[in-house]
């Protein structure tokens, strides 16, 4: 596991992490519990009524490029900013990849972490072979504070 952040959000967690708190705890298992596999990536289904046969996966990767980009884009939820202190960023992404992992055969997660003006944006995907990362390596080229915890 490695996990790589900007200037941005190295001046907000700044050395603070600790362990997830029985509320992120809480948070983790819920959106987890809310996922399925879905053409062997991890998908966010808050209404539990997507249907593999459903979709047109033609179409949707000809906008989105490959399957890093459509999990990434499946998978974007906009949380309160009080829904996760600072000081667990880094343990909530941590902790979200590895129940991610653990729930799917040991898939390896990607988790990002955007500080928003007023939320907090979380993207999370499974990492592909032979797929370019969802971000740029260059943190610092984003105007918000970005974490982004990967599991090796």
């Amino acid at each position: 596991m490695h996990f790589k952040v900007n200037q941005k959000m190295e001046a907000i967690i700044m050395e603070q992490e600790q362990e997830c708190s029985p509320q992120t705890t809480e948070l983790i298992e819920g959106i987890a519990a809310k996922t399925k596999l879905i053409r062997n990536c991890i998908i966010y289904d808050q209404e539990g009524d997507l249907e593999e046969d459903q979709i047109d996966f033609d179409s949707i990767l000809a906008i989105v490029g490959d399957w890093t980009g459509y999990e990434a884009g499946c998978n974007e939820l906009c949380l309160p900013l009080q829904s996760i202190p600072p000081e667990q960023y880094l343990a909530f992404a941590e902790g979200l990849g590895r129940r991610l992992s653990e729930s799917y055969g040991g898939r390896e997660c990607v988790v990002y972490l955007f500080v928003q003006e007023d939320a907090l944006e979380l993207r999370f995907h499974t990492v592909h072979n032979y797929e370019q990362a969802w971000l740029d390596e260059d943190l610092d080229g984003y105007d918000c504070p970005i974490l982004c915890w990967v599991q090796d």
